[in-house]
């Protein structure tokens, strides 16, 4: 009878071992079904674990938001956006796998994504192993015909998809003014996002009538001469502002905001007696012609200049006009120049020994003052068509003062003349955000118009 009891009791043991070991087969085999799967049987909760994920994709972040959790993509490949929230057991990482924290996450950065797609959650998140970067740049060139970015030496390519932003918020190209600093990301040699780091702000001068006709310096970027009403698009930052004129000069600093107006008193900064400097001038090839502030020049000798800035022209057939600001500010200073022979213009055109065939007095470069045809481009440095009889027109928004290159137009809609190359327009109305576009007029023989959207009332 114990013999029998003792059977029982082993049976029922080896029927309790058998039922265990199938439990952890079947686990085994559960986890290792696909996570869609599991997450049909499941309650719908899923293990956060690094490298559990169903969907991986290269992206461009738009968008941060910390105060919902949530981050926007875009992905370059099909042009579509979509955002994924995160929670504490999603992780964030640099190119070299070091951890990072959510807001260290930038708008415009490339990075490469884990996520579960049903659930619209971040997994993990690293900033791209072979995206590039040029962080804060100021020497970047667009170029909106060829769609290329210039950086330094380096030319990458662009599409019209290409990410741009500026306070966070989405921009236009045009809107990005040369003396704006900018972030560019890619991968290869194109571009797949630019943010604007420190964009500009506009400063007003007031009391400035003495300085007409003179010239005003702000910081680095900012060179330009007096004239009535002017609207000045300046970058962001504590700048010093030095204006001249008659040989005096007055120095303040300024303090620019993004998109705010600053108005500048120089009624105090007139001067007295007027200084003047001595110029000895080197120029290569020695006979070219110098127009300094517009009049025909001899640099055979020092040349006496009042204290300030002024304009200096080179030009020379088969050469590229060479148009820069010098500065004045001691009794004696030597300017060197160098102009470069034009690319565009035939060989012909200059002899073995590398004298004029025609005379310059006697070509459209002896003086550029005296025709319309042929005007100094400040940016590059080269001579620009201005199209006479031709006109560019701002039609909308209307009724706003508008700036051209920061001299005023008029209240729009209105027009001005047709000039090659790249002007800057900056539309004002008091109680709104002013507002700045970088525009590329052509030199074909028509007129053009342009309409912008309208301008947002200012936050109080």
């Amino acid at each position: 009878m114990h013999k029998i009891i003792r059977s029982k009791k082993n049976r029922i043991l080896y029927m309790a071992i058998l039922l265990a070991v199938a439990g952890v087969l079947t686990a085994c085999a559960f986890n290792n079904q696909p996570i869609s799967q599991q997450e049909k049987k499941s309650t719908g909760f899923i293990a956060a674990d690094p490298g559990v994920y169903d969907s991986t994709d290269t992206a461009v972040v738009t968008a941060v938001d910390t105060e919902s959790k949530t981050l926007t993509f875009k992905n370059m490949s099909v042009n579509r956006q979509y955002t994924l929230q995160y929670d504490g057991a999603s992780y964030f990482y640099d190119k070299y796998g070091k951890a990072l924290s959510a807001s260290q996450v930038k708008p415009g950065e490339i990075v490469d994504l884990t996520f579960f797609k049903s659930k619209k959650r971040l997994n993990t998140l690293q900033r791209s192993k072979t995206g590039f970067v040029h962080e804060k740049i100021g020497n970047y060139r667009i170029d909106e015909e060829k769609h290329q970015i210039s950086v330094g030496s380096g030319i990458y390519a662009y599409t019209d998809d290409m990410v741009i932003l500026s306070d966070g918020k989405p921009a236009e190209l045009m809107e990005i003014n040369p003396i704006d600093r900018v972030t560019v990301y890619g991968i290869d040699s194109e571009v797949y996002s630019l943010v604007v780091e420190k964009g500009h702000g506009y400063v007003r001068l007031k009391n400035e009538e003495y300085f007409y006709g003179g010239f005003i310096e702000i910081g680095n970027d900012v060179v330009q001469r007096v004239t009535e009403n002017m609207l000045l698009v300046v970058p962001e930052g504590i700048h010093q502002v030095v204006i001249s004129n008659k040989g005096t000069s007055g120095v303040k600093e300024i303090d620019v905001r993004r998109n705010i107006e600053l108005t500048l008193d120089v009624g105090d900064l007139k001067g007295a007696e007027p200084k003047y400097g001595s110029v000895v001038f080197s120029i290569t090839p020695a006979d070219a012609i110098l127009y300094v502030d517009g009049e025909k020049a001899d640099y055979s000798k020092p040349i006496r200049l009042e204290y300030g800035i002024h304009q200096m022209i080179l030009m020379k057939a088969g050469y590229s006009t060479l148009t820069q600001y010098i500065k004045v500010a001691q009794e004696s200073a030597g300017i060197e120049a160098s102009m470069e022979l034009d690319p565009d213009v035939s060989g012909n055109d200059i002899d073995v020994s590398g004298n004029d065939v025609e005379s310059p007095e006697s070509s459209e470069y002896a003086n550029p003052f005296e025709t319309e045809a042929v005007l100094p481009n400040e940016e590059t440095g080269n001579a620009i068509t201005s199209t006479l009889s031709y006109y560019v027109t701002v039609d909308s928004p209307t009724d706003v003062e508008l700036y051209l290159d920061g001299n005023y137009v008029g209240i729009t809609p209105c027009s001005f003349k047709k000039e090659t190359g790249s002007h800057v327009l900056t539309l004002r109305k008091t109680g709104y955000t002013s507002k700045s576009y970088t525009i590329k007029v052509d030199s074909e023989e028509k007129n053009i118009s342009y309409s912008f959207l309208d301008l947002t009332l200012l936050e109080e």
